[in-house]
Order: C-alpha cells, then sequence, then structure tokens
C-alpha cells in the first residue's frame, strides 16, 4: 500500500473516488511515512487532528466535485535572518 504515496495528487484522488482506498487510509499512510523521515521536516505534528479531518472529509466524499478533494499536507514557513 505504500505505493500508494508515490501517486500523484490527480492519481491518488481518482483512487479515493473509485473506493480504492480510504481518505483515513492515505492519511495514515502519509502520518507514518512523515513519522520516519529522516530529515525531521515537521514542526508540529498533529497526528490527531489529521485524521479527524480525514474523517470528515470521507464522509463529504460524496458531495465532492474537485479531483483534487482530499487529505494534503500544510507547510509554513518561516525565514529568519542570517539564514
Amino acid at each position: 500500500m505504500n505505493e500508494l504515496l508515490n501517486l500523484t495528487a490527480l492519481e491518488l484522488g481518482a483512487a479515493i473516488r473509485r473506493g480504492e482506498v480510504s481518505i483515513p487510509e492515505v492519511t495514515a499512510l502519509a502520518l507514518n511515512a512523515a513519522q520516519c523521515a529522516p530529515h525531521n521536516a515537521f514542526i508540529t505534528f498533529t497526528a490527531e487532528g489529521a485524521m479527524k479531518r480525514a474523517a470528515e472529509l470521507q464522509k463529504g466524499l460524496g458531495d465532492a466535485v474537485s479531483p483534487l478533494y482530499g487529505p494534503h499536507g500544510d507547510q509554513r514557513q518561516y525565514l529568519y535572518s542570517g539564514y
């Protein structure tokens, strides 16, 4: 199932709409991959909130019109003087 993390956003959205995988399943895979990543790219990790939002998105899947409907990460960049 880790091959799902190599799909493009459009491919993953299509797999979700076809029912091949659920939004919570993809979210759990992405959270696990992020926790295991050696680069420590996340300052704040909110797995519980992500899973709650994934369940909400799954419930609204039937009404979704966007091919990009589904989970996504939030990246915030902070710039510091001297870097």
